[in-house]
């Protein structure tokens, strides 16, 4: 009985300080979906979640930052600059959001940001068995239908 107790102990530590790695967007604050219509202030508070915690994993860690399996999220696009020993787990979805007329600019310009926008990282990982998706057909029909 002793051993096993002292397995499960053992696989809990291990299990802590795995998760003490990880920096998942829902803990700072990204709201999932749970359906289609998706409010622009949810998509606008997911891409400030995801812009905190790579700001926090470049900065003070943990080094990985995880957009988790079983979840989708929809996001105004973000600009993350001067990242450093940073990864981006993409296990879940990570959708544009609807709102083309919000879209935010790119600095001192009036063109559209990128959705993601990594500017100056060193050491950017991503990678992940999700999806990014970008809702191309959207933004066509918003520049040439």
């Amino acid at each position: 009985m002793i051993k096993k107790l002292s397995c499960i102990a053992a696989l809990i530590a291990v299990t802590s300080a795995a998760e003490d790695h990880l920096c998942v967007v829902k803990d700072c604050g990204a709201v999932p979906k749970t359906s289609l219509k998706v409010s622009l202030e949810d998509t606008l508070t997911n891409a400030k979640a995801l812009e905190t915690c790579l700001s926090k994993a470049s900065t003070e860690g943990p080094k990985t930052v995880v957009i988790p399996k079983g979840h989708a999220f929809s996001a105004m696009a973000t600009r993350n600059v001067n990242l450093t020993d940073v990864t981006l787990q993409i296990d879940g979805v990570w959708e544009a959001g609807t709102y083309n007329n919000s879209w935010p600019l790119k600095p001192n310009s009036n063109e559209v940001l990128d959705f993601l926008t990594f500017e100056d990282c060193t050491n950017l990982t991503i990678q992940g068995s999700g999806i990014v998706d970008g809702l191309g057909y959207d933004w066509w029909v918003r520049e040439w239908a």
